[in-house]
Order: C-alpha cells, then structure tokens, then sequence
C-alpha cells in the first residue's frame, strides 16, 4: 500500500499547486460584497479603481456586488481583501470565493 501511495503521490501534487495558483501565477477569487444603503455606486467606483479587482459588477439579489480579483498567492489575496477591500467605507460584509479550476 505504502508503494502505491508513493506511486500516485506525485499525480496529485501538480492538481492541489494548480488551485493554490503556484503553477499559473496567480490565484483568482470571486468576492460577494455587502454595502451599506446608498453607497452602492461609490463604494464600486472605489473597488474599479484597485489594481487587483479585474471586475467589480453591481448586481441584484442577496449581495449587491460581485468583484473578480488576482493576487500571486493566497496571502497576497488576504492583504488585499483585509487592507485594500475591507476599509473601503460603505461596505459592510464580504464572502470570497477562492478559484479552484479556472482559466
């Protein structure tokens, strides 16, 4: 059993590095945004204007916008949720969704 686990090992290493972005450069996460009524359209004009939100799209239903963005690394995409997302007056929650096959 012990050989067989040495013998596939090596089949999953490259599937778990691609999801932690490691193979393609970048990882990409979609992030679901909550804003505080009334501040809609500032709040997406401030998060289109950050270099690593590749599309920010105000939407309807339970979240009022949905912003695409890329980092190097998944600590890279923390600091700028923490740093560049979360201060931005106006929004009030967040829930991000962290790609796990995607082109």
């Amino acid at each position: 059993i012990v050989g067989l686990l040495l013998a596939i090992t090596p089949l999953f290493v490259p599937i778990i590095m691609q999801a932690l972005g490691m193979l393609t450069g970048m990882v990409q996460a979609y992030i679901f945004v909550n804003v505080k009524a009334g501040s809609s359209g500032s709040v997406i004009k401030k998060l289109r204007k950050k270099k690593f939100v590749k599309t920010a799209h105000l939407v309807t239903g339970l979240h009022d916008a949905i912003i695409f963005i890329q980092g190097k690394s998944v600590k890279d995409l923390a600091k700028n949720i923490t740093a560049g997302i979360h201060k931005i007056p106006g929004i009030t929650k967040t829930v991000t969704c962290i790609v796990v096959n995607g082109k």
